[in-house]
């Protein structure tokens, strides 16, 4: 898919070359009006890049007239057109044999300027489809073409060009550097508004390609500010933007990548490109998969898919279908992921690229692990290990050689200056220095050798090191997962603990009093008279309905705290707060015979959780009526405590506690059984408020338990 569109970047500029200043107008014969009418038709479809299955019986009809006539430009150009549009719809072959017809043509009508655009396609093509005996053939004749050429001419520029393309297409990318520098230079000096900008786009690409991503992003674009310029080259602008988008990925600059997409895509409307818009949406989907975004990375990528799976090249379908089955392992979703990424490593098996066959392994292994294959999945992780480390036995065998080559051509270039200058000077002695001159070959060809096996095993070794490094920083993310999810999970057992002591707690008078109520109506119904029914059916009804609220309060609370046992403060009311834990108790101290008051003062408020208050209160007060005699009295009461806080006090007549008693209560240490969980979790909750509670006691006079609580949130 991409390489569609960057050949429809390379022939943006495909219209014939400009007749330099000054040549000689020849009287060219009419066309017949059956040709012309056909060449006005082609041409529009070659203006608007349409290079599809609608273009492609048009261009090979008129390539067919054209010759019948005799006219073997108009022939080779369209041709050429078939044969581009070919290598849209995927048919390489089929492509070959046409640019193939056009050389033949553009020489029989001595065009050139044909005969090379022919010819670098014909190169691209046989690259492709890994023909090394016809590549060579092809760059020969590119070559000899060169030699023929007047310099600083279209043609000259064009085969700047192709030559380009097929050093990129080889990794060499120096040379092709060189040639694309040329071209730029060529058509910056001629203000040739289209085609400097896709010069300088290509001159983008080569730097992408060499991994120094910000000045590629800086010509790419300058190239599209000059492309913008000329509205004939509309249609490239969304390829443009993509390109772009491509770089900031590999910036990890996530967000400008996806704007660079969205403006293709929005681009793509006006010039619909259903091959170009499926790269963009499957580029676009693991984008938006990096970042997180799921849903609508699972949008695009199904866009795409509905796309490519219809028609397209081996290579466009293992993409996209290798995109869609790393979003569906990040999405866990295995068994999609499965699918998706058995379909892309038969394709990439069938294209032979190493290069994209290594991480559709890995990302299959991944998915067969997933699936519970792991034969499978082994196999396919070492496969893929093989092909990284064949790739970087590769790259690193190149570069060896590339080095030898630099170092043996400038040795030699220093010996023979070394031996001219000698021999101007001594002729006599020339004897004597051709041994020296077999000495030092002899001797740095001993030193290559202990280079070469220097090199070597500093290869192995950084290999090796490499590689233990990379197991150890697994087995170090391992055990920090393994302490972190430890941790939660004790975390999680004792807050599950706290809140059911909560609740057992707190349902525990509601649930008293109500069963008594109801034992003593069915046990003695008739020691009661019929107002003393009513008044206990009622106080029934009521224990009922304060039963029903704290339960779900209780419930609904606890179920928001599971995972975050947190206070969420706000403004409180005390006297309303109050009075409900009296109505609540009112009912288990009238049946102990204790008085239980509440004084307040009306417009007395405090910042706090209200949840978390009311475990408080009813903590407190329970301990208060379950320790008190009876005809003793709780008192529950709240006063200022200064303009920034307010004091809550529970104070009984009870027999109250020692100090020592006292003092262990208030401690960290676990309190004594008789009081259970439930003051622990009264001092913890108390500290959640931002408050303090402390005690006082005297023995057979009672005791008083206080809570300061802030007035608000700014005074916490």
């Amino acid at each position: 898919m991409r390489t569609a569109w960057l050949l429809t970047l390379l022939l943006a500029a495909l219209l014939p070359a400009p007749r330099p200043a000054g040549a000689q107008q020849l009287v060219a014969r009419p066309l017949p009006d059956s040709l012309s009418v056909l060449k006005k038709r082609a041409d529009d479809f070659v203006h608007r890049q349409q290079f599809d299955s609608r273009g492609l019986p048009l261009f090979v009809h008129l390539a067919r007239s054209a010759r019948r006539e005799g006219r073997y430009g108009i022939a080779s150009a369209n041709r050429f057109y078939a044969a581009v549009s070919y290598l849209h719809l995927g048919r390489s072959d089929s492509a070959a044999r046409w640019l193939r017809g056009s050389v033949a043509d553009a020489r029989r009508g001595n065009k050139p300027y044909w005969e090379i655009k022919a010819e670098s396609r014909l190169l691209d093509v046989y690259t492709t489809l890994g023909l090394p005996d016809s590549t060579r053939a092809a760059l020969a004749r590119l070559q000899a073409l060169q030699q023929r050429l007047p310099p600083e001419t279209p043609g000259y520029i064009t085969l700047y060009g192709a030559l380009a393309s097929y050093y990129q297409n080889e990794a060499r990318y120096p040379e092709s550097m060189r040639y694309r520098l040329l071209e730029t230079a060529y058509h910056r000096q001629r203000r040739d508004t289209a085609n400097l900008g896709v010069a300088l786009s290509n001159t983008g690409e080569v730097l992408y390609l060499m991994g120094q991503y910000r000045e590629a992003l800086r010509y790419r674009f300058e190239g599209l500010r000059w492309v913008r310029l000329d509205a004939s080259m509309a249609g490239t602008l969304p390829e443009l933007h993509a390109m772009i988008a491509k770089t900031y990925t590999e910036l990890h600059l996530l967000d400008s990548a996806r704007y660079q997409y969205e403006t293709s895509l929005r681009l793509l409307q006006a010039n619909p490109d259903p091959y170009g818009a499926a790269y963009v949406h499957s580029e676009l989907s693991g984008v938006l998969a990096r970042q997180g975004r799921l849903p609508l990375a699972r949008y695009h990528s199904r866009l795409a898919l509905g796309v490519i799976n219809r028609e397209g090249d081996v290579g466009d379908r293992a993409k996209v279908n290798y995109y869609a089955g790393d979003l569906a392992l990040r999405d866990h979703r295995p068994a999609q992921a499965l699918a998706y990424l058995r379909r892309a490593y038969a394709l990439a098996r069938q294209i032979k690229n190493n290069d994209f066959l290594e991480p559709t392994s890995r990302a299959l292994a991944q998915a067969e692990a997933a699936n519970g294959h792991y034969a499978e999945a082994y196999r396919l992780r070492d496969l893929s290990a093989r092909l990284l480390d064949s790739a970087h036995v590769a790259s690193g065998q190149r570069a060896m050689a590339e080095m030898e080559a630099r170092f043996q051509n400038r040795d030699k270039q220093q010996q023979i200056a070394a031996l001219h200058r000698e021999n101007q000077r001594r002729a006599a002695e020339a004897a004597r220095e051709r041994r020296a001159t077999r000495q030092a070959l002899a001797a740095a060809g001993a030193l290559l050798l202990l280079l070469a096996a220097i090199g070597y095993l500093l290869r192995q070794r950084q290999r090796t090191a490499a590689r233990l490094a990379r197991q150890n920083a697994e087995l170090a993310t391992l055990n920090q997962r393994l302490n972190g999810s430890n941790a939660q999970l004790t975390e999680a057992n004792q807050t599950k603990a706290k809140l059911f002591s909560i609740i057992s707690h707190d349902l525990r008078a509601p649930v008293s009093n109500l069963f008594q109520l109801a034992e003593l109506a069915d046990t003695a119904p008739d020691l009661l008279d019929e107002a003393t029914r009513r008044q206990q059916s009622g106080q029934i009804r009521q224990t009922a309905r304060d039963l029903l609220d704290s339960m779900e309060e209780l419930l609904a609370w606890s179920k928001d705290q599971l995972d975050r046992l947190d206070p969420v403060p706000e403004d409180v009311a005390l006297l309303p707060a109050l009075a409900e834990i009296q109505a609540l108790y009112q009912p288990l101290a009238q049946r102990q015979q204790i008085a239980l008051a509440v004084a307040c003062d009306p417009g007395l408020h405090c910042h706090a959780d209200p949840n978390f208050l009311r475990v408080v209160l009813r903590n407190l007060v329970q301990n208060a009526i379950k320790f008190t005699p009876a005809g003793g009295r709780v008192q529950l009461s709240a006063e200022a405590a200064g303009p920034a806080a307010v004091r809550l006090r529970i104070a009984d007549t009870g027999a109250g506690l020692a100090a020592a008693r006292l003092a262990q209560l208030l401690s960290d240490t676990a309190p004594p059984p008789t009081h259970g969980l439930g003051l622990r979790l009264t001092r913890e909750f108390v500290q959640k408020l931002g408050g303090r509670l402390t005690a006082h006691s005297i023995p057979g006079q009672g005791t008083t338990f206080e809570v300061k609580l802030a007035v608000n949130k700014a005074l916490r």
